[in-house]
């Protein structure tokens, strides 16, 4: 059963050009999914690719300039009084940054109380015992230890761990998990990927896993063993499939790049986040300046999503739109 859907969905922003001169570009181009019950869906791309103003849409903390998002049948935004309340509670964002994002003055219990006791009317004995069990989900065991401690005390990977218990607090529906292990030590991240595959499992959880690094992809989706992946560059989706198959047949002169560009498909303790240089382009495809196989029509027209062996967004396959 699909639980959201995006249907053509654009985010347009400005850029300053000296004084006075303002120019648009898109941070989201005609992005269309859809996010079933107990789904996992797999974001690829490298900075600047909207991977994150998309994890910002899903969960409602961006508006589109254009197209719709649709949570269980209805839209967010044009139907706020028959569906947001539902929605805010049910769909729930993992941030990328455990140090920022935890107030520095509040215990793991108030942390942890204050998302439930804005849904929910629990005894302290209730809230205590659902606390309890969130950190127990999160192995931040024992948990009673842990619900006095402030931030401060934790670890960097505690701190996430928190912050994952902190979105699952109010039994949510659809959770996105924007870079989460990105700004953990690289030793602890195996360990969290672990968590949060379980956790899925056992919650039936719908994901929206995002990330710039394929062997993280690679690693999280055979943990799960299913599930949609998408390929992102400059604001479009590029290419979708299942993700193995994106990994042994690239299609796309970028997703081909970008596995290039890869250290090990097989390592997991990659630091920092390969930037691909590009620049913005107003007509084609986004990618021609930088394609080796680029042809007239690609400055052309932008070529749309097409099914081939999985979808591609490129002239090289199909017909010439």
């Amino acid at each position: 059963m699909t639980l959201m859907q995006l249907k053509n969905v654009s985010v347009i922003f400005e850029d300053r050009e000296g004084i006075l001169r303002k120019k648009k570009f898109y941070a989201l181009k005609d992005i269309s999914l859809n996010i079933n019950e107990d789904d996992l869906i797999t974001v690829i791309g490298e900075s600047g690719a909207g991977k994150t103003t998309l994890g910002r849409i899903i969960v409602g903390l961006q508006k589109p300039t254009k197209g719709n998002v649709i949570y269980k049948g209805y839209d967010i935004w044009k139907e706020k009084r028959k569906i947001y309340s539902t929605y805010r509670r049910e769909v729930q964002l993992i941030p990328q940054d455990p140090y920022s994002t935890l107030p520095f003055n509040k215990t793991v219990e108030e942390i942890l109380s204050a998302p439930i006791l804005r849904w929910e009317k629990l005894s302290k004995n209730e809230l205590k015992e659902r606390m309890i069990r969130l950190l127990q989900l999160v192995k931040l065991v024992p948990p009673e230890e842990f619900l006095t401690k402030y931030p401060h005390q934790l670890s960097g990977g505690q701190k996430q761990r928190l912050n994952i218990a902190r979105s699952l607090a109010v039994n949510p529906k659809l959770v996105v998990a924007d870079e989460p292990v990105t700004m953990v030590d690289a030793s602890l991240r195996i360990g969290i990927l672990n968590t949060l595959a379980e956790i899925k499992n056992k919650l039936g959880l719908s994901m929206v896993f995002i990330t710039h690094d394929i062997p993280i992809a690679r690693y999280f989706y055979h943990l799960i063993n299913r599930g949609n992946t998408i390929v992102m560059f400059a604001g479009r989706i590029v290419e979708e499939g299942d993700l193995e198959e994106i990994l042994s047949e690239p299609l796309h002169p970028y997703t081909k790049d970008l596995i290039k560009i890869t250290p090990s498909i097989d390592n997991l303790h990659r630091e920092e986040e390969v930037k691909i240089n590009y620049s913005r382009v107003e007509k084609g495809c986004p990618y021609r300046l930088r394609c080796p196989f680029a042809m007239p029509i690609c400055s052309q027209n932008e070529p749309s999503l097409e099914q081939y062996t999985h979808k591609v967004a490129c002239y090289l396959y199909g017909k010439k739109q």
